[in-house]
């Protein structure tokens, strides 16, 4: 039974009502293949992307040309009776949307908690291909940005993360941007979006789509933007995980007065930042000592990994700055926190003794700052700024780009908390086999091609030499 998910996504309870499923379409058995095999085929190249010549062989197939004439079969069938009443408009009611797949944060957010406005949520996604022997599909599919090949389908999705529909694919050369290809969606009126979409909807969509705007609001409908395979194939896959699979995001009890406290919170100042810039912290580094990290460890408040990394705006602390207040560091934040506190530390083994300095302000003993090295240049060093008491953190603050929220933190802000609250009183290793990447190539050392000469030659310059 294991075996199901790992070849083809789908329990073997899935896979066996699919079958049944797509039975009603008129596939047969034949003398190569069963129905299961072909379907078990089908998914399997879906979900490994094996070649065909291997899939001969470990089905024990006659060649890859048995193979391709099962995919094909397996696809027809899959598209006749599963794909028609799992993906597209026409699968589920605008009002099913609004009452099973939107949640409240949702609502209070774009809608002001209103329950008669449909909210999807639009972007472009990527299905990297070959580079095409056609000129012209090799110049149509290029796409500058990525800098490769590649297809690129328009994803419609609620805000639970189910797949209302996805269209295209769609070229990916400059022609072909977001924004032209939601023009070319509503205009033609693609899978009948228009007649499901009601005055007042809500598009949510970022900035790529920006010169589309007019035409979006042209037909009645609202924006929402923040201010900064083949075809068939990529419908079966959509179809399949709206079906079997559980919704990205479910509505929780507590989503009504989240979102309204963000709501509150919008437009208010971070008060570490506010402190920071009053007393001149940022830049004057005579104002914060030096010390180790286990000088403050006493006084720091101990959580455990999901306390730190809860995705849900969950975690509740009851902050002195704030009335309430939530710590949501997420999966991204919380898998960074490592690889920030290993380099800091230059070790992987974070629960022995390590090198891990902090910086104190002299006047407030509780308000530290740890240097953080930047990911993606050896020139910047960030300064994640944390208050604490014993039992709770206070507020954070850090110079980066998206350091300065307090609805969720960045990653240098997750790594200092993840590395003192958590990781440090930890008394299990972690073996961490990335720790030894860095010995796996060889760094050429930086050297200029001439060096000063002292010996007063003519020339004042000479070639490096061996001897």
């Amino acid at each position: 039974d294991d075996e199901y998910p790992l070849l083809t996504s789908l329990s073997k309870d899935d896979f066996n009502e699919l079958i049944e499923i797509i039975s009603m379409s008129g596939i047969r058995n034949s003398s190569n293949r069963s129905k299961r095999t072909a379907i078990g085929i089908y998914l399997c190249k879906l979900r490994l992307g094996l070649s065909n010549r291997l899939l001969a062989c470990m089905f024990q197939l006659q060649d890859k040309r048995t193979v391709s004439k099962i995919i094909d079969s397996a696809r027809q069938a899959i598209l006749k009776n599963f794909v028609p009443y799992n993906l597209g408009f026409g699968h589920v009611s605008r009002q099913d949307v609004i009452d099973q797949h939107t949640t409240t944060i949702a609502r209070e957010l774009m809608n002001g908690g209103g329950s008669n406005t449909a909210i999807v949520v639009i972007d472009g996604t990527y299905i990297y291909i070959q580079k095409s022997r056609n000129n012209q599909f090799q110049r149509k599919t290029f796409n500058l940005y990525k800098k490769r090949s590649l297809l690129k389908p328009m994803m419609i999705v609620t805000t639970t993360g189910y797949i209302v529909a996805c269209i295209g694919p769609f070229f990916s050369d400059f022609n072909n941007n977001d924004a032209s290809i939601m023009k070319d969606i509503l205009l033609r009126n693609t899978d009948n979006i228009l007649n499901w979409l009601k005055e007042h909807d809500i598009l949510v969509v970022d900035r790529g789509f920006r010169d589309s705007v007019s035409v979006i609001q042209a037909l009645g409908l609202d924006v929402a933007m923040p201010p900064f395979l083949d075809e068939s194939d990529l419908s079966i896959v959509c179809a399949l995980i709206n079906h079997y699979q559980t919704p990205m995001a479910t509505p929780k009890t507590e989503d009504s007065e989240v979102g309204q406290k963000i709501m509150q919170l919008l437009h208010q100042k971070n008060k570490i930042q506010l402190l920071l810039e009053e007393n001149d912290l940022i830049k004057r580094t005579s104002q914060w000592e030096t010390i180790n990290h286990d000088e403050i460890m006493d006084c720091f408040p101990i959580m455990s990994e999901e306390y730190v990394g809860d995705l849900t705006f969950g975690t509740k602390f009851s902050f002195e700055f704030y009335s309430r207040m939530y710590l949501s560091v997420g999966v991204f934040q919380l898998k960074r926190a490592r690889s920030y506190a290993e380099e800091k530390c230059s070790t992987t083994d974070l629960t022995g003794i390590v090198d891990y300095t902090v910086q104190r302000y002299k006047s407030i003993s509780n308000l530290i700052r740890v240097l953080t090295q930047s990911a993606h240049s050896n020139r910047i060093i960030y300064h994640p700024t944390i208050q604490f008491t014993n039992e709770q953190i206070l507020g954070w603050w850090c110079d980066c780009f998206t350091g300065a929220r307090f609805l969720g933190c960045c990653s240098h802000i997750s790594s200092a908390i993840w590395f003192l609250g958590c990781e440090w009183w930890q008394t299990q290793k972690h073996h961490m086999p990335s720790g030894s990447y860095m010995n796996l190539a060889t760094d050429a050392i930086q050297v200029s091609d001439c060096y000063d000469s002292s010996d007063g030659g003519d020339d004042d310059y000479s070639r490096y030499s061996l001897s």
